[in-house]
């Protein structure tokens, strides 16, 4: 049976300093992934302790085997560190809580940091002009053949500068620059790949998911692509996307989005990402501000008529709110409350003067009370209000 190599192949020379040292980090990609200068020394390390064998072979065609060397220091052995016949200033306790896998993918990211290439093989040829770390090993082999784990290597669906989306395989992991960095709370409808810089820890995770979650945020929002919108606003419980709140900060949304979650905001159940409400009302009155029109004289009428009753018998005082017309709020919305404005789209006439008065008499609760549309105090308040009615009616107090 043939002998496997595992090769890590890179251009140009390794200067052994950078074995030797800790916090020397000369890569010359101007956004490395690896940036500690520590990864290649964990790397080698754990390697050995796990009984793998490894060798450089330089610029020059120059064999240098690592391997084992034990010290006893105050009663305990180490196993230090060697390079050909150089004891190092590290042992096979450097990475401790490590496993095979991060090793590999140490030496996997030094690689892709330093545009070379990797392989398995029978055979080990030196190459002009490259630099080669050669593994031997089943673990490590095995690393190799399911690196798809730690790495990511789908095509994506969408991207931007900042992010791809991948289609998603129900797996919480999110990665950076192709790399498994870290879980969300819950597994995700899509995949998701960082592209702009974030802060790693040393041991390779995402210091801050929250800049994870906000980057997926705003791309998600900005999709033109009608189905990732679909697949992702339609998220169920229990699924990372329908807790990302998208009413946390103003982000730009896209026409495709607004359409799609719109369509989500009516509906009454819990089956949906509560938040999708909200960022479509505050996103319907910035878009309709310009889209004032004026109405006809029966629908002037219409109006004046709803605001008398709400004003004498609901016990409404508009004299603070500013009603306007607009030409529209979008599908299914037939009225809006912001800061003390009342939206009234034209669509909202056509369904009579009462259906009018009702939707007057809900945006002027928003404006007046502060009340949530399908919240416990609305509800509240309006069985309050009708026994009161009920009161006025009979003449008597309950």
């Amino acid at each position: 049976m043939k002998n496997e190599y595992l090769i890590f192949k890179t251009p140009g020379p390794i200067d052994l300093d950078v074995i030797r040292t800790f916090g020397i980090n000369v890569k010359e990609n101007d956004n490395p992934i690896g940036h500690f200068g520590t990864g290649l020394k964990y790397a080698i390390a754990i390697c050995l302790r796990e009984g793998i064998g490894i060798k450089l072979i330089t610029l020059e065609n120059n064999e240098i085997e690592f391997g084992l060397k034990t010290k006893n220091i105050r009663g305990k052995e180490f196993e230090f560190i060697t390079m050909g016949d150089e004891a190092l200033g590290f042992t096979t306790e450097l990475g401790k809580n490590w496993d095979l896998s991060q090793a590999y993918r140490e030496l996997h990211t030094n690689t892709m940091d330093e545009s070379g290439s990797i392989y398995v093989t029978d055979q080990i040829a030196a190459e002009a002009g490259h630099t080669q770390i050669v593994l031997t090993g089943r673990g490590i082999i095995n690393e190799f053949h399911s690196s798809d784990k730690t790495f990511l290597k789908s095509t994506p669906l969408a991207e931007c500068p900042a992010l791809e989306i991948h289609q998603g395989d129900q797996s919480s992991k999110f990665y950076y620059r192709g790399i498994y960095v870290g879980d969300f709370n819950n597994p995700s409808v899509m995949k998701y790949n960082l592209i702009e810089e974030i802060q790693l820890t040393e041991d390779r995770t995402a210091k801050n998911i929250w800049d994870i979650q906000k980057s997926v945020t705003m791309m998600l929002m900005l999709q033109d692509d009608k189905d990732i919108i679909k697949q992702t606003l339609h998220a169920s419980q229990g699924e990372f996307e329908h807790g990302i709140d998208y009413d946390y900060n103003s982000y730009e949304a896209s026409e495709e989005w607004l359409a799609e979650a719109r369509k989500l905001s009516h509906d009454y159940s819990d089956r949906y990402n509560p938040t999708i409400k909200a960022a479509v009302k505050k996103r319907t009155a910035y878009d309709v501000k310009k889209e004032i029109v004026e109405i006809n004289e029966l629908q002037r009428k219409m109006l004046a008529k709803s605001i008398a009753f709400c004003e004498e018998v609901l016990d409404c005082d508009f004299s603070d709110i500013n009603i306007i017309t607009v030409k529209s709020l979008g599908q299914y919305v037939l009225g809006m409350a912001d800061s003390e404005k009342i939206f009234l789209p034209v669509n909202t006439f056509d369904f009579g003067t009462k259906y009018l008065a009702a939707t007057l008499y809900e945006e002027y609760l928003h404006v007046s009370q502060g009340l949530e549309d399908e919240s416990r105090d609305l509800q509240n308040f309006l069985f309050h209000k009708i026994t009161s009615l009920g009161e006025q009616i009979t003449g008597e107090l309950l």
